[in-house]
């Protein structure tokens, strides 16, 4: 059995195993491709302090030391072939992207196909690794090309959320009722996380109804629970207030998700007008 056959377990687990990480790029300390080139070496090295201080080092240093690291899973040197495999299997488990497309290029059909379903974990973090994927889809291995498919899918996927608040009375008298409804979207072709509205309420309005979905008020204040919205959904709420105040108030409205990097806000300002006969 040749060295990379049985490196090939170790490969195909990791590759499996790999969980999307956010933020994968290291912080990459100092250093220059004659120290890379020498650490390289020294993978070999006769002493395993020596060998170990190297795949320490170079795991420090991160993706600059991946195109000598390539070519150290060519080496006739065992030690050097299988360090060289085990510090790029590590990368591609931590969701680097660069080591994930090096094992997508892997003589093993197994790797390849992992590679790629690792690659479609990461979701958009992933993008850059379309054209390769692309490529991949050519595989000779439909098991490649399958997983190569579905990942583009998944990389290219994105939910894409709508807000829309609308006054439903403006503008009311002193008394009166003030209603609004909030309505959110998820047009995109992926589901969204942790949806969730908030809703501030002026205190010239008293609440006296909330009508919709999964939510929690406090005095002015109301939440709804976070839920995960699918792809071509929509979520509706109607609430219900009372004019108290003569008054121009704004209604805040503010949607959350754990894709949107920042919150969605519509303001919706209402006008309150006096009671007729009132000379104020």
């Amino acid at each position: 059995m040749s060295l990379r056959a049985s490196h090939l377990p170790t490969l195909i687990l990791v590759g499996l195993a790999c969980l999307p990480l956010r933020g994968q790029e290291k912080s990459t300390p100092t250093s220059s491709p004659e120290e890379i080139k020498q650490l390289v070496k020294d993978l070999g090295d006769f002493h395993f302090e020596t060998r170990q201080k190297a795949s320490e080092r170079l795991d420090a240093i991160g993706l600059p030391a991946l195109p000598a690291l390539q070519e150290a899973t060519k080496s006739r040197d065992p030690e050097v072939c299988q360090r060289a495999w085990r510090l790029i299997d590590d990368w591609g488990a931590k969701g680097m992207v660069p080591a994930l497309l090096f094992k997508l290029s892997d003589d093993n059909m197994p790797v390849r196909a992992a590679a790629a379903d690792s690659l479609g974990k990461l979701g958009a973090a992933a993008r850059t690794a379309i054209p390769a994927l692309n490529d991949a889809m050519k595989d000779r291995s439909e098991v490649v090309r399958c997983c190569a498919r579905e990942a583009i899918k998944v990389i290219e996927s994105t939910p894409e959320l709508k807000l829309e608040v609308v006054d439903l009375d403006g503008p009311v008298t002193v008394g009166n009722e003030a209603r609004y409804r909030i309505k959110i979207a998820n047009t995109g072709t992926a589901s969204a996380t942790t949806v969730r509205i908030l809703v501030q309420v002026p205190e010239e309005l008293s609440v006296h109804r909330v009508e919709g979905p999964n939510f929690r008020r406090a005095e002015q204040r109301i939440v709804s629970i976070p839920q995960t919205m699918d792809p071509n959904t929509t979520l509706e709420w109607e609430i219900h207030t009372r004019a108290q105040k003569k008054a121009n108030v704004p209604l805040t409205v503010e949607l959350l998700a754990d894709q949107l990097p920042t919150p969605l806000r519509e303001t919706k300002t209402t006008t309150i007008d006096a009671p007729a006969g009132d000379t104020e």
